[in-house]
């Protein structure tokens, strides 16, 4: 009776987390879309020789998001790469203005992590720094990889005195 009751635990525990990565992969992919074709549409109606290198950028982070993102945990190296698409694609958005510096130390390919989860820190940075800065607008990303352990830090351009309602 006791195993039984082992098992029951972790087959819930198991599936809650299972939940709250579908939750969480829900709420993430709408907006990023909504953004990402925003982009893709302004473009279009400047005419953007950009527009062809964002619609490839975009289908490569939806394949990744609909068909390799299904596992409870995937690589962190791969994380990072399809990571760095949309950091391209935010790139293309805001030109020339806009300064990026990504850093990696040590090992991604040591980790695995739960897919999706560090897409929403990226947006933010974006989201609430870039786009509300006037001039020289920047983010700096580090991640650091040491045995088990990883940090990340994004520090972005942010005018304190503005007042944003969704804070």
């Amino acid at each position: 009776m006791f195993i039984k009751q082992v098992i029951s635990f972790f087959t819930l525990k198991n599936e809650k987390a299972k939940t709250e990565l579908l939750h969480l992969k829900s709420q993430v992919n709408p907006h990023f879309f909504f953004n990402t074709l925003n982009n893709l549409y302004g473009l279009t109606l400047e005419k953007s020789d950009l527009a062809p290198e964002l619609v490839l950028k975009l289908s490569d982070l939806m394949d990744y998001i609909l068909y390799k993102c299904n596992a409870t945990k995937v690589g962190l190296s791969s994380e990072l790469e399809h990571l760095k698409n949309y950091i391209e694609i935010e790139k293309i958005r805001y030109a020339q203005k806009l300064k990026i510096h990504f850093n990696i130390e040590g090992d991604p390919n040591q980790l695995e992590i739960a897919p999706m989860l560090l897409l929403a820190f990226f947006e933010n940075a974006f989201k609430h720094g870039v786009s509300k800065s006037i001039k020289n607008p920047f983010v700096l990303i580090n991640i650091q990889i040491h045995e088990n352990n990883f940090h990340l830090s994004i520090v972005n351009t942010r005018t304190p005195d503005l007042k944003n309602e969704e804070d």
